[in-house]
């Protein structure tokens, strides 16, 4: 508003002058004359008429601004200064035309400034986003209403009671375990001297550490630290993606060791037993996601993770295995049946280590059905079952899940077998309804369960679920009779699971892969049944027609865009294929996989977790071979945020690497 009282008063300068410029040509020409001195008269009368009209305009509308007071109110407006509160007016270019006493006295003026322009953050303000915002400027912050009607900022100081908040929340407790992971495994049979020099790279890496970024730190045991921080200081290491963690495997790497470091931290309450029980659950976590990355948890908010970009290795022991065992042994004793539920569009795995459990419990003279009817098979195995159902079933009770609901007893326990969530399971209502729920698993761990799970055996460095299982056959009372088609089923299970013994192979694996051979597994069978037909051929030249190589990244794609529904099993297949490309880290093939759902199936080498990447997209798996389905989503727009998730990722493999501390 000043800026257009100037402008009018400019042009009334300008037209002014205008008007002496043609009198004094007046006068040149034609010299003066009576008419003169009326003209005279007449230009000094516009002049001062034109001035009087402009600053009577001019100090109403300051006067309209100053009596703000009167408009409010004497009592308002001196408990508006009481109260730290100050009024800004801002003209229809959003300047600022007015600011009240409480400006002057904490010594703000920005008056002829934009507002947006003085304070920035205020723009949501005045773009209808929110209806109230937290500014800062200097020393203070600022709690800010508008009254878009009039013009007028209401600004309350809030400086004391935020920088009061601040420090709570800046000294609010974390609590965090540390372990080390595969310590005890090197150090048990080494020499004191080696002893000490894994030390030197791990213990003392870790304690100066925790010296310098003032974190109070206690040994717990020889692999297990207990660590007491702040808020303040945990927001400051988790900026560095807690570069001691990739110091460490970095130290380790260099001497051929296979260390690293599992953490969990507890945040969010005071109460310290809430801590420490949270914290140990989130260390479970990542350790059962395959180790070497952190689990964060504010209290009653979603899991975040760091790290976790390498493979996991073999961690478990025989003699877990044995208690393991023992203890599904004693839970299977103590009930009245047992189910076996497996994921949605069940596979090889799932039957082949169902088949094996089923042998196993039926030998303790108990009951065993396994939900195979319920939540879809896949393709090839449903085509097996085709030709050896009918000699299964002789053995073996095959059930739909309406049917396990009406066998389900309070004291029936429940086997979920190749995942550990519901919400992928073919028997998602047993589970809800069960009182004992057991889980064995090879997949990372991706979230809390929605039930309370008596065992929970989930070994992300196990290649199959059907290892696991075999491993436990030989930890038995007796030995189980397993037929040479289960041992095949069982066998081709862990051929799907590893690609043909390609990834996640240790040499656990190769030992069950002898256990079945022992029993009869026919290996040439076990691949005859994943042969592809001239369909399937066909399906997965539709795919490799469409891949995209980003050579930079290492990464192929290779999404399906016409529409063609592919089975998740033969996108998955294709994956495998095309990882074997030179130079290619990661492939995700992007594909219809029913009427109204599309899904990736995501691979990698080993240098990348595509199972992250998946999470992220609401789906999981392993390190290097995991996938997502979703509903009611286009083709385009999965691959769109595929491309933003990967590189993220890319850029915080990177700034892991970045921060490793020399």
């Amino acid at each position: 508003m000043k800026d257009k009282i100037e402008q009018l008063k400019f042009s009334a300068v300008i037209g002014i002058l205008i008007q002496v410029v043609v009198f004094t040509l007046f006068i040149f020409w034609n010299g003066i004359t009576q008419s003169t001195f009326v003209m005279i008269f007449l230009l000094v009368f516009e002049t001062a008429i034109l001035f009087y009209i402009i600053s009577t305009y001019e100090r109403d509308l300051n006067k309209q601004i100053v009596n703000l007071k009167e408009i409010v109110g004497t009592e308002t407006y001196d408990a508006f200064l009481f109260g730290n509160i100050g009024l800004v007016v801002y003209d229809e270019d959003y300047k600022v035309i007015w600011m009240s006493d409480y400006f002057k006295s904490v010594k703000v003026n920005a008056k002829d400034m934009k507002v947006t322009e003085w304070l920035p953050e205020i723009i949501p303000l005045f773009n209808g986003d929110v209806d109230v915002i937290d500014v800062e400027y200097e020393d203070f912050v600022f709690n800010v209403v508008r009254n878009s009607e009039a013009r007028l900022l209401y600004f309350k100081d809030i400086t004391t009671e935020y920088r009061v908040i601040e420090k709570y929340t800046n000294d609010a407790p974390v609590m965090g375990l540390i372990h080390l992971d595969n310590y005890l495994e090197y150090t048990q049979y080494e020499e004191e001297s080696r002893v000490y020099f894994v030390d030197s790279i791990v213990k003392q890496n870790l304690l100066n550490w925790a010296s310098e970024n003032d974190i109070f730190i206690r040994r717990l045991r020889n692999d297990r630290y207990l660590v007491l921080l702040n808020h303040e200081v945990f927001e400051e290491i988790s900026k560095t993606n807690f570069s001691i963690m990739h110091k460490i495997r970095r130290e380790a790497q260099n001497n051929d060791l296979a260390l690293s470091l599992s953490m969990g931290f507890a945040l969010g309450t005071s109460e310290f037993t809430a801590l420490e029980e949270l914290s140990n659950d989130l260390l479970e976590l990542a350790q059962s996601r395959g180790g070497d990355q952190v689990a964060v948890r504010v209290m009653n908010e979603e899991i975040r993770y760091y790290g976790g970009n390498t493979q996991s290795r073999e961690r478990r022991s025989k003699a877990r295995v044995r208690a393991i065992s023992q203890s599904v042994r004693e839970l299977v004793d103590a009930s009245d049946k047992v189910i076996l539920v497996f994921h949605k569009n069940m596979d090889f795995d799932c039957l082949g280590s169902g088949l094996i459990l089923s042998k196993m419990i039926k030998d303790q003279k108990k009951d065993v059905y396994l939900v195979t009817e319920s939540g879809g098979i896949e393709s090839k195995l449903l085509s097996s079952l085709k030709v050896n159902g009918s000699i299964l079933e002789k053995d073996h009770k095959f059930i739909d899940e309406k049917e396990a609901l009406n066998l389900l007893t309070y004291n029936t326990l429940v086997v979920l077998l190749d995942h550990h969530n519901d919400t992928v399971s073919n028997g998602a209502d047993v589970i809800e309804q069960a009182n004992k729920v057991v889980i064995i698993d090879h997949h990372r761990r991706t979230t809390d369960y929605n039930f309370q799970p008596v065992l929970a055996y989930i070994e992300s460095s196990a290649s199959s679920t059907t290892e696991m299982v075999t491993e436990m056959l030989q930890y038995q009372e007796k030995r189980v009779a397993i037929t040479p088609l289960e041992a095949t089923y069982a066998y081709t299970g862990l051929i799907v699971d590893t690609n043909g013994f390609i990834n996640r192979v240790g040499s656990r694996t190769f030992e069950a892969a002898s256990i079945l051979q022992k029993f009869g597994a026919d290996v040439r069978y076990a691949n005859e049944l994943l042969d592809d037909s001239f369909d399937d051929i066909q399906k997965k030249n539709k795919i490799f027609e469409n891949v995209v190589r980003k050579v930079d990244e290492g990464v192929m794609y290779a999404p399906v865009f016409d529409g063609t529904i592919i089975p998740r099993g033969l996108i998955s297949s294709a994956a495998d294929e095309l990882l074997s490309v030179q130079d290619i880290k990661a492939v995700f093939v992007v594909s219809a996989i029913s009427n109204d759902r599309v899904g990736i199936s995501a691979r990698s080498r080993g240098e990348f977790n595509v199972q992250k990447i998946m999470e992220k997209l609401g789906g999981g798996g392993h390190f290097n071979a995991a996938a997502v389905q979703k509903e009611n989503m286009s083709i385009e727009a999965l691959v769109a945020q595929l491309e933003t998730v990967v590189e993220a990722y890319l850029e915080e493999v990177y700034n892991d690497e970045s921060n490793i501390v020399g």
